[in-house]
């Protein structure tokens, strides 16, 4: 990853492989509850699938990469550098 301020960092392979677990998750989970809203007859009531959106955002939003913490930091060119 490169920030939009030049510094750079990896991904590390275990930060990926919980995105990618958590991105196929969602998928499974928000695929099953739109068909079960458009798919018929209501046998899943509405607060379920609120709830199962509602779980998905909030394990979206603990999502971490520590290994691009790094890429918040300014560095400024040495020139600018008191």
């Amino acid at each position: 990853m490169i920030s939009t301020t030049g510094s750079f960092a990896s991904i590390e392979n275990k930060e990926m492989k919980k995105a990618e677990e958590l991105a196929k998750e969602m998928d499974s989970v928000l695929t099953s509850a739109i068909q079960k809203v458009v798919g018929g007859p209501l046998q899943y009531p509405a607060q379920m699938v609120s709830d199962a959106f509602s779980a998905m955002a909030e394990k979206y939003g603990k999502l971490d990469f520590p290994s691009l913490r790094m890429l918040e930091t300014v560095i400024l060119p040495k020139s600018m550098r008191k």
